[in-house]
C-alpha cells in the first residue's frame, strides 16, 4: 500500500477547510489521520476505531454520506460510536493505481453546518470528489501537489458545487474569483477579476480579514446597490501559514428565513390519528380530509370555534405529497388590518413609515412548497380578498412597494365560523373568492352534536395532561360525569380539553365531583338547578328550552347594551359571536 508522507496534504486540508468553513480530516488505508483541521489537527497520527466510517468507506471504496454518526447503521460496529460528538460525515476515496489509498472527509459538528450538507449533498461530493483526484495526484509527485495547492487557493473560491455567492480576492484585495450566485445576488456586471474589491463590492470589507489573518463569521451586511441584507462569512486562505488572500460566502436573509422556517420543524405535526371520536360523522368527515388531502384543491374548513378547524389542516398537509414543506398557520382574525397585508405578503425596504431596512418576506412565500392555511378568512379585510383571489387564481402577487411579480407553489387551505354567505349579502365577503375557497367544504359538528365522544375526549386528555404534569388521573362522579356530557360546550372541544387540564391542576383527594366544576360551569348548573325547581320536579324541560330562558334571564339583567353582551358572554360561559347569535335566534334583539 502506498505510503502517505506529504506535508502538502495538510495544506490541501486547511485549503478546503477555509474555502467550506467545515473541519476536514485525512485517513491512510491504515486508519491513521494524516491530516485534520479544527479539532482534528492535534489528533494527527492517531488510528481512528474500527468499525467507524472511514473503515467502511476503504473497504466498499465508495463515497460516504453519514447523517446521524453514532447512529447510522454504518456505525454499528464502531468500538468509540457512543462518544461520537460529530453531526454529519461526508467521506470520498482517494484511488491511486486501483487501490484506497486514503479517505478525506469534510465534517459538520453543528446543525446549521449539517444543513448544508443536507440541502448541497451533491455539490459538496462533487467537490470533495474532485479534491479526492488531486490528492491523488499529490501522492505521485510532490512538485505537482505545490502547484496545485497555491492555484486552488487562489481559484478555489468559484467553488461551483457550493450554492451560496461567493467571491474571492488575493492579498493585494484583488478580485480572483466571483462565481455567478454572488453576481446575481449582488447585481455585478462585467469582468471583475483583476479589479479592487472596494471598486466593485465596497461593503465586503476584505482588507481586515486580509491585515489580521482572523475569519469575519455571521456578518450582517445590507448591500445598498440591491436594497438586501444578506449574511456574510469570511476567512482568509492560508498557504504555509501565510495570508495570500480571502474568501466571502454571500447568503440573501430572506433565503436564509425561508430555509431556517423549512428546517426548523415548522411542519404540521398532526396526523388524522390525532383527531379522535366514536362519531360517525366524524368518521365520515376524517374519510373525506384523507381523500382531499392526496390533492392540491383548496378546502375551507367550517364550524364553531374550538372544534378543531386547524387540527384538520395540519392532518390534510401531513397526509399529502406536501408534507416535507412547511405548514404556516395565520390568524387572519388576530393580525390588525393594517398589517395583515404585509405579514402575508411580505414587503420591501421603505415601502411605508416603519418598514425595515431591506424589506421582509410574506408568509406565503414562507409556505413556498407547502401549505398555508388561513383561520378565520371571514374576518380578512374585503380589500385583501381581491389579491388573495388573484393568488389562488394564477399564483402570483407582489410585495407591499415593490412591482415585481412574485410566482408561488402554495397550496391554501382555509377555516372560518362565520357565516360566510350572510357576509356575502352584506357585502363584507367577495363572491368570488367564496366560491374559489369553497372548492372542498368540511363541516366540523360542534361538541354537543356528538355527545358520545364527550367520556372518550374527557379520559384522552385527563390522561394526557397527568402525564404531562405528572399528577395523578383522578376518578369522576357519576353526577358529574352526567352533567359534563349534557352540557352545551359553547367553547366545543377546545373548552373541554381546558377543563381536563383544571382537573388534573386542583386533584388532590383522588376523586371529583360536582362541587369540583369550574365557577362558569357551576354558575351553569345552579341555574339549569333553579330553573327545574321551578318548573316542577316532574318535568323536564329540553336543554334548548334551557338555553333559551337562561338568555332571558341574561337580557333582563344585563341588558342588550354592548357592555351588556359582553357581561353575558362572560357569565354564560360562551363567545361574544355565540351572545349575537343566541339572542338573534331566541328573537331577543
Amino acid at each position: 500500500m502506498t505510503k502517505i508522507d506529504n506535508k502538502g496534504v495538510q495544506q490541501i486540508a486547511e485549503t478546503i477547510s477555509d474555502v467550506l468553513l467545515l473541519d476536514v480530516t485525512i485517513v491512510d488505508s491504515d486508519l491513521i489521520r494524516v491530516a485534520g483541521t479544527g479539532s482534528y489537527k492535534n489528533r494527527i497520527g492517531e488510528r481512528l476505531p474500527p468499525g467507524s466510517g472511514y473503515e467502511f468507506s476503504i473497504k466498499s471504496r465508495q463515497a460516504t454520506t453519514i447523517n446521524k454518526p453514532g447512529k447510522n447503521q454504518i456505525c454499528y460496529s464502531c468500538t468509540k460510536k457512543s462518544e461520537c460528538q460529530e453531526k454529519a460525515h461526508m467521506l470520498s476515496p482517494i484511488n491511486l493505481n486501483g487501490q484506497v489509498i486514503a479517505i478525506i472527509g469534510i465534517t459538520a459538528f453543528t446543525e446549521s453546518q449539517k444543513q448544508d450538507l443536507t440541502y448541497a449533498e451533491e455539490k459538496y461530493r462533487s467537490f470533495i470528489k474532485k479534491m479526492s483526484e488531486l490528492l491523488a495526484d499529490s501522492f505521485s509527485n510532490e512538485q505537482i501537489i505545490l502547484e496545485k495547492t497555491k492555484a486552488y487557493a487562489q481559484v478555489s473560491a468559484i467553488v461551483n458545487s457550493v450554492y451560496e455567492g461567493i467571491l474571492a480576492v488575493d492579498d493585494y484585495n484583488e478580485v480572483i474569483a466571483c462565481n455567478d450566485a454572488v453576481r446575481d445576488l449582488l447585481d455585478i456586471r462585467g469582468d471583475i477579476i483583476g479589479q479592487n474589491v472596494e471598486n466593485v463590492v465596497p461593503e465586503l470589507p476584505f482588507e481586515g480579514v486580509i491585515t489580521t489573518g482572523t475569519s469575519k463569521l455571521g456578518h450582517e451586511q445590507y448591500f445598498s446597490k440591491v436594497g438586501i441584507h444578506c449574511l456574510v462569512n469570511m476567512k482568509p486562505i492560508k498557504m504555509n501559514n501565510k495570508v495570500v488572500g480571502a474568501v466571502a460566502t454571500v447568503r440573501d436573509t430572506k433565503e436564509i428565513e425561508k430555509l431556517a422556517f423549512r428546517v426548523s420543524g415548522n411542519t404540521a405535526g398532526f396526523s388524522f390519528n390525532a383527531i379522535i371520536s366514536k362519531n360517525n360523522n366524524i368518521k365520515e368527515l376524517k374519510e373525506k380530509a384523507k381523500k382531499v388531502s392526496q390533492t392540491d384543491s383548496t378546502v375551507l374548513i367550517r364550524g364553531e370555534s374550538g372544534t378543531g378547524k386547524e387540527l384538520y389542516a395540519r392532518a390534510i398537509h401531513s397526509a399529502s405529497p406536501r408534507w416535507k414543506g412547511p405548514f404556516v398557520p395565520v390568524h387572519c382574525g388576530a393580525i390588525p388590518e393594517t398589517l395583515l397585508e404585509s405579514e402575508l405578503f411580505g414587503y420591501e425596504s421603505g415601502a411605508f413609515t416603519g418598514a425595515k431596512k431591506g424589506g421582509k418576506i410574506g408568509k406565503f412565500e414562507l409556505a413556498e412548497g407547502g401549505t398555508i392555511f388561513l383561520d378565520e378568512i371571514g374576518d380578512m379585510p374585503i380589500h385583501l380578498q381581491t389579491k388573495l383571489l388573484r393568488v389562488m387564481q394564477d399564483g402570483t402577487f407582489e410585495r407591499i412597494g415593490s412591482p415585481e411579480t412574485i410566482k408561488i407553489d402554495v397550496r391554501v387551505l382555509a377555516a372560518t365560523h362565520q357565516p360566510l354567505e350572510e357576509f356575502i349579502e352584506k357585502n363584507k365577503f367577495r363572491r368570488d373568492l367564496f366560491y374559489r375557497l369553497n372548492v372542498v367544504p368540511l363541516f366540523i359538528p360542534a361538541l354537543r352534536e356528538r355527545r358520545e365522544d364527550i367520556s372518550l375526549l374527557l379520559n384522552h386528555f385527563l390522561n394526557k395532561y397527568a402525564n404531562k404534569l405528572k399528577r395523578e388521573q383522578p376518578a369522576l362522579s357519576r353526577e358529574l360525569m352526567s352533567f359534563l356530557e349534557q352540557y352545551s360546550w359553547p367553547g366545543n372541544v377546545r373548552e373541554l380539553e381546558n377543563v381536563a387540564e383544571y382537573f388534573i391542576n386542583i386533584n388532590e383527594k383522588g376523586y371529583l365531583d360536582l362541587g369540583d366544576l369550574p365557577k362558569n360551569m357551576k354558575d351553569k348548573l345552579l341555574e339549569t338547578q333553579d330553573y327545574q325547581k321551578n318548573v316542577g320536579d316532574d318535568e323536564i324541560l329540553p336543554l334548548e328550552e334551557l338555553e333559551k330562558r337562561s338568555f332571558e334571564k341574561a337580557v333582563k339583567i344585563y341588558g342588550i347594551s354592548e357592555q351588556g353582551k359582553q357581561l353575558m358572554a362572560g357569565k354564560l360561559g360562551v363567545s361574544r359571536a355565540t351572545v349575537y347569535r343566541k339572542l338573534k335566534k331566541y328573537g331577543l334583539i
